[in-house]
């Protein structure tokens, strides 16, 4: 068993998640109370088919208000990322 231990820098902090690079090169990505140990890479693909979902979703929105009027809710992301850098 190792005894060394791994430090962690925060990269981004937003109100309900975190992005952090431990110094052995895990990304630990917490999203409210669960945090996923991931690769740069897989995190990157992680991010592309989350940020597919988000476009899907504002178009399903943007279908629903042209066909149900004016009224209708519409579904808008809170913030647009570009990406891990």
């Amino acid at each position: 068993m190792s005894d060394k231990t791994c430090t962690r820098a925060t990269l981004a902090q937003g109100s309900c998640c975190k992005v952090e690079l431990c110094d052995c090169g895990v990304l630990h990505l917490t999203v409210g109370p669960v945090t996923f140990r991931t690769t740069p890479d897989m995190t990157e693909s992680f991010l592309s088919t989350l940020s597919e979902a988000v476009h899907q979703l504002a178009l399903r929105s943007a279908d629903a208000a042209a066909t149900s009027g004016p009224t209708a809710t519409t579904w808008t992301p809170a913030r647009k990322h570009g990406g891990l850098s």
